[in-house]
Order: C-alpha cells, then sequence, then structure tokens
C-alpha cells in the first residue's frame, strides 16, 4: 500500500543557514506512485493514482511493474486483461492518467463516479478468509477509495491471477519492438512484433503497432491488414477509443485525411485525454498542407503528455516547413532530451542545420542517427550530400555505397536506391 493522504500529513522541514524552513515531500511505493509524486511534487491527485493501480490489480491479478506502458502516452496497458465494464474502465483508467490534472481530484470524486448519487455507500464487514471471485471486483475498488477517504480499510484484494509465461514473453517482445521502432529499425521492429503475435494472436496493440511499423517501410498494404486486425481486436475487447483511432490510420493510410480526422474526432471524444491521438490527428492536418491546426494538435499532445518525445518531433517538422527553424531546432532538442535514442529527431535536426549552413553540426546528428540505427539507409544517404558540400568525394561516395547496400536490403526503397547509385556514378566519373 502506499501511504495515502501523504501531500496533506507527511513532510520533512529542513532549516537553511539563514533560518529559512522548507518543506520536502516525497514518499510512495515504486509502481503505485505516479510521476509527479517521484518527482518530489505530490498533489491530491497522486493518492487517486495509487488506489487506481490497486483497483487495476485487483481485478487483473497483476502487479504494477508486469503492465506494458504505452509508448506514446506514457500509461499503463492494461484493459486487455480484465473482463470488467466499459464504465468501469473507464472509472480506473481516469485514476491512472499519467497527468494529474487528468484524473479525479479526491477520493470523493472518484466514489462519486464509481457509485451512483441514488445508491447508499454500505461499510462492509471484515471479510471472510475467501471471497467470491464476483464480489471481488466491486469490493476491492470500494475498499481502496474507503481508504483514500477515511474509512477503515481492509484488505479485500484476494482476487488473483497470473499472466501465463506465453503471455508474459509476448508483452517483453511488444517492448522490444517498440525500442526498435523507436530507434527507426522498422524492420527489427516488426520481426520482433511479429514474434509477439505468434505468442498472443489476440494482442491488439502488438497489431496496431506492427501496421505502423510497416507503414514507415512503405508496405501499405501489409500496415493496413494488420490495422484492420487491430480495430476488431480492440472493439472485441471493449477499446472503442482505440479502435476508432486505428480506422483513423487505415484512412490516412488510404490518403483520406478527412476521413481520418473524422474518426480521430470519434476516438477523441470517446476518450479525450490520449495523446496519441491528437498527434495523429496533427499529422493528418499536416497532409493536408494545414500546418497551423497541425500545430494546435501537438500542442494538446503534449499539454496532456508534457513527454511525449513524437509529439515534439512532430510540431518541429511543422514549424520548419513554417520556416520558424530555431523553434523547430528547439522542438528536436526536446524530443532527443526526452528519447535519447530518437534516431529520426537527429536526422531532423541534422538536416535543418545543414540547411542553416552549419555543416559540422549536420554531421554530429546523422552520425549519431547511424549511431542509434547503422540499418538508416535514408541517413547515410543525405550524409554522403554533406560530405559532397565539404569537397570530401570518397566520404560522399562510401556514404552513398553504404545508402545502396542499406536500400537493396530494405523494401519500399527503389526510387532512393536509383537515385543513390545515380550519385555514386557521377561522383566516380
Amino acid at each position: 500500500m502506499i501511504d495515502f493522504g501523504a501531500v496533506k500529513e507527511i513532510g520533512v522541514y529542513t532549516v537553511n543557514s539563514k533560518g529559512q524552513t522548507s518543506l520536502t515531500v516525497g514518499i510512495g511505493t515504486p509502481g503505485y506512485m505516479p510521476g509527479e509524486q517521484a518527482g518530489g511534487k505530490p498533489k491530491f491527485a497522486s493518492d487517486i493514482y495509487a488506489v487506481g493501480m490497486i483497483g487495476i490489480q485487483a481485478v487483473t491479478g497483476l502487479v504494477p511493474g508486469q503492465f506494458q506502458e504505452d509508448s506514446n502516452t506514457g500509461e499503463i496497458i492494461w484493459r486487455n486483461y480484465a473482463q470488467v465494464s466499459d464504465e468501469f474502465a473507464e472509472v480506473l483508467t481516469k485514476m491512472v492518467r499519467d497527468h494529474f490534472s487528468q484524473r479525479y481530484k479526491n477520493a470523493t470524486e472518484a466514489l462519486q463516479a464509481l457509485i451512483p448519487p441514488d445508491k447508499t455507500i454500505v461499510i462492509p464487514p471484515p471479510p471472510p478468509k475467501k471471497f467470491p471471485t464476483k464480489i471481488m471486483v466491486g469490493l476491492g475498488m470500494a475498499v481502496a477509495i474507503s481508504f483514500a477517504g477515511g474509512y477503515i480499510v481492509n484488505q479485500g484484494l484476494s482476487y488473483q491471477a497470473s499472466l501465463t509465461a506465453t503471455t508474459k514473453k509476448a508483452k517483453e517482445f511488444l517492448k522490444q519492438g517498440n525500442d526498435k521502432f523507436d530507434k527507426g529499425d522498422y524492420q527489427g521492429a516488426i520481426n520482433t512484433l511479429t514474434e509477439a503475435i505468434r505468442l498472443d494472436s489476440k494482442f491488439a496493440e502488438a497489431y496496431s503497432r506492427r501496421g505502423v511499423a510497416y507503414r514507415n517501410i512503405e508496405n501499405n498494404q501489409k500496415a493496413i491488414d494488420d490495422l484492420q486486425k487491430s480495430v476488431k481486436l480492440f472493439a472485441t475487447q471493449g477499446n472503442n477509443s482505440a479502435s476508432k483511432h486505428d480506422q483513423g490510420r487505415i484512412r490516412d493510410y488510404l490518403k483520406d485525411y478527412q476521413g481520418a480526422i473524422a474518426l480521430y474526432n470519434e476516438s477523441i471524444n470517446l476518450d479525450p485525454h490520449d495523446a496519441r491521438t491528437y498527434q495523429n490527428r496533427g499529422i493528418a492536418h499536416y497532409s493536408l498542407g494545414d500546418k497551423q491546426a497541425a500545430i494546435a494538435d501537438f500542442n494538446q499532445a503534449i499539454k496532456i503528455n508534457p513527454n511525449f518525445a513524437i509529439a515534439y518531433h512532430q510540431r518541429g517538422n511543422s514549424r520548419s516547413d513554417l520556416g520558424d527553424k530555431q523553434a523547430a531546432i528547439a522542438d528536436f532538442n526536446q524530443a532527443i532530451k526526452i528519447n535519447p535514442n530518437f534516431a529520426i529527431a537527429y536526422k531532423n535536426r541534422g538536416y535543418i542545420h545543414y540547411e542553416l549552413g552549419d555543416k559540422q553540426a549536420a554531421i554530429a546528428d546523422y552520425t549519431q542517427a547511424i549511431k542509434i540505427n547503422p540499418k538508416y539507409s535514408k541517413a547515410y544517404h543525405v550524409l554522403g550530400y554533406i560530405h559532397y558540400d565539404l569537397g570530401d568525394k570518397q566520404a560522399a561516395i562510401a556514404d552513398f555505397q553504404q545508402a545502396v547496400k542499406l536500400y537493396q536490403q530494405q523494401k519500399g526503397n527503389e526510387e532512393l536506391l536509383k537515385i543513390a547509385q545515380d550519385r555514386i556514378r557521377e561522383l566516380q566519373k
């Protein structure tokens, strides 16, 4: 259990050399402690996060460390592991939102959401040694929230379940696939996510992520096939917001950007606090040429999740297109600060340095992108142009040759392959 009520009850006072006092608060149990509390700035809503995690543990049988995190929002992925109503799931999800402003403000508000106002709240008697499973879901949450509100606590959270070794391994593959994706190794991500799907054929998140990876290597049909699968699985599992979101992605990949925006709007209506949906709606606006609308969506995504590296990156692209190169560099800097392995952010920041005439800074960024992802063919390609501009013909040829080698191993890059081959022939004359 976390130390509920810590914000108002527990602190350590220190006195500096001038006799001034300060209060430091920083308690809690890892896994049940939200980001703001881990950072030493707990809020009243920090306790709500802990209670929500206890409730999720009660209905899934899993402890916090066993959950995969959404790589975009930073929030845990738990819905697929619990058989509960959508209404109850919405309460739990709101309690464990990444940003405290999106959670219930206090225990009373959470309790009102859990139990309709016309019903009487009954404090349960001390529990027998073993509860029937049907009682546990509602009782677990009632007990946890009662604890936060000052009621007597009993530990009725005896509902136990465990993931099979196969499902745990599938989650590990999902995490590994996400890591490879973030580094720009899309084929590696596809291979790893395929292993996750092989182990768990109903793993909606793995299908969804693999679909996006296929899109990034320009295999549109396989991307759509995977997303159609994730749409059905998310809907079956009660995650209608994610289902609408992936329908929007399909329309996006078919270049129906207005249709994509309409579906993203539906997803946002179902879950207005999913930063990922704002980010992808921003991409659709960007594709339509509406850079200001795109930036507005990226701003909202960042407001919901200040650690959303991809949203900073996309906003940087939009600002660069609008001519605000320094603001773009600032966004890429922030994306890299959040995710030091964000190879694409290094590449795009390097290109702006190149545009601004700082070729050495550009080389440093492209070199770092390649260090993170040695199979980054497009980074080698652009690096070849930079070395050529600096008069280093041999280095340029070597870069183009490496790009050609990688293009030949990768699908969907036939046009770029031809361009790189032409550059080599020109330089070797």
